[in-house]
């Protein structure tokens, strides 16, 4: 008996049959409204189509950029080692590092990383480059910029030597650091001399001029002042010294004396204002110049005016006077000072800050415990290595600190810009060469394209020098690597903590 063949027709009613029988049990219902075969051959339309544009785009991909070839590159890392090369001339060299290999090219290119096998294809040359110069060339711009020199006491007495330390970066302060504002002082001495350090600037002073001590509330034959080092002498602005104000023909008559009020030159005179609070003037031959009373007290200490009196008289007295400035008054405390105990407060610093768009940088004191950095990075402290009296001890790196700088003074107002430098994370400063008034050429091979952050010189210059970042240094050959005379063995790490 012949068989009987199904048409399609047959099939395709027999596949609809069963389909809907499996919707019926699925779903209850067998209207086949929404059919979730549907969705299923939708998702696989739609996988299949993205494949295919994955599957062309990595085609165009790899034929526009073939990957493991060199093609038109000139700086390459090997794949297997991460090792860098840089390629002149059509040959091969290996580069010391990612800034040597830019100031050789000449241009700010990433590196591509290729089979060694690609690399040896090529003449292989001598190895090229400055020694010691950085791979990271990343450029940090904060809001605001901060530069900190710390001397830090490890015990007290004259012959200690304190140990220096730059903090890059805005101070962290805490009850462990605060900054120091008059009449709050620390009295400190270099080479010989003493100085009364506070709000930002060094002011020199002789204890043995007791009208100035007694005047400021020195404890006479009771100071210890605090050792302070080359760094911090240098860092902080100096100001006029402290002492007994000169005025012009002491003793001598003035023109505005009456005889209510008997003036000579460098008459102290006492009026209460409005509040009750006592006021001090001056008198000297141009007219009355208002003092803080600690500059009062160290002219009657001196005998000064009227024999040690003080004169008192009204305010409308004094306002019907002429007016005038003989001295400059400003660095004088207004009133007795408040020495901070440096056995307690081993840590004194001198911190300059600037901020985007400011016209002045702020320039303070600060006294504490420990250095001004956050407490739990006191282990990203690092302790140079290079020594001598022109490198500091230490040095942190703030997170977010400045690394491409550009000097100035230390003074607020300071208009200097001079030389540039990038800083790396382990505190080394490296040079960016200018020739004559044009940087740009140097500068855009390195990829330093931000505007540099001013920097006090006061303070960058205890940073360990690095060579300098220039083409001419970058093109040198090298066959072996001279040893490093100032190079310190590795501690090895405490039993248990990983190497």
């Amino acid at each position: 008996m012949p068989l009987n063949y199904a048409s399609m027709e047959q099939v395709s009613g027999w596949r609809f049959l069963w389909h809907r029988l499996s919707v019926a049990v699925g779903r209850w219902n067998v209207r086949l409204i929404h059919d979730p075969s549907k969705n299923s051959q939708a998702a696989y339309l739609v996988g299949f189509v993205a494949a295919g544009l994955v599957l062309a785009l990595c085609f165009v991909l790899a034929w526009i950029r073939p990957v493991g070839q060199i093609g038109t590159s000139t700086i390459l890392i090997d794949r297997a080692t991460g090792a860098r090369w840089v390629k002149v001339g059509g040959v091969m060299h290996p580069a010391l590092n990612l800034a040597s290999a830019r100031l050789i090219v000449g241009q700010a290119e990433a590196p591509k990383m290729v089979p060694m096998g690609e690399i040896r294809k090529s003449p292989i040359g001598p190895a090229v480059g400055i020694m010691g110069a950085p791979d990271d060339l990343s450029v940090r711009t904060p809001a605001q910029t901060g530069w900190t020199l710390c001397d830090r006491l490890g015990s007290t007495g004259s012959q200690v030597i304190p140990k220096v330390t730059i903090v890059a970066g805005p101070p962290t302060l805490g009850d462990w650091s605060q900054m120091m504002r008059s009449p709050q002082a620390v009295l400190m001495t270099y080479a010989g001399d003493v100085y009364v350090v506070t709000d930002g600037h060094r002011s020199k002073i002789d204890l043995a001029d007791k009208p100035v001590t007694l005047a400021l509330g020195l404890p006479v034959g009771d100071l210890h002042p605090a050792p302070m080092s080359r760094a911090m002498y240098e860092a902080l602005p100096p100001t006029a010294p402290l002492r007994v104000p000169e005025v012009p023909n002491p003793g001598g008559p003035v023109a505005f004396a009456t005889a209510k009020l008997p003036l000579v030159s460098g008459s102290v005179v006492r009026v209460q204002d409005a509040s009750g609070s006592d006021e001090f003037f001056i008198a000297i031959p141009a007219g009355m110049q208002r003092v803080p009373a600690t500059v009062a007290t160290m002219m009657l200490n001196a005998g000064m005016g009227n024999g040690g009196q003080v004169l008192t008289a009204s305010a409308t007295e004094i306002a019907s006077l002429p007016q005038a400035t003989g001295f400059d008054v400003s660095i004088y405390p207004a009133t007795h000072l408040e020495l901070l105990d440096k056995a307690a407060e081993p840590v004194t610093c001198v911190s300059w800050r600037k901020g985007s768009g400011e016209p002045q940088a702020q320039v303070s004191t600060i006294s504490g415990r420990r250095l001004p950095i956050p407490v739990q990075d006191d282990k990203r402290l690092i302790s140079l290595v290079t020594g001598g009296e022109n490198v500091a001890d230490a040095v942190y790196i703030g997170s977010d600190a400045a690394n491409f700088v550009q000097v100035t003074g230390v003074e607020d107002d300071s208009p200097r810009r001079e030389s540039m430098w990038f800083i790396t994370d382990t505190g080394v400063r490296f040079g960016v060469s200018a020739t004559g008034n044009n940087d740009t050429d140097t500068r855009k091979a390195l990829g330093l394209t931000e505007a540099p952050q001013p920097a006090p010189w006061a303070v960058v210059r205890w940073l360990p020098a690095g060579p300098v970042l220039s083409k001419e240094a970058a093109m040198v050959e090298h066959d072996t690597f001279a040893k490093d005379p100032m190079a310190a063995p590795l501690p090895a790490p405490p039993t248990g903590d990983q190497p």
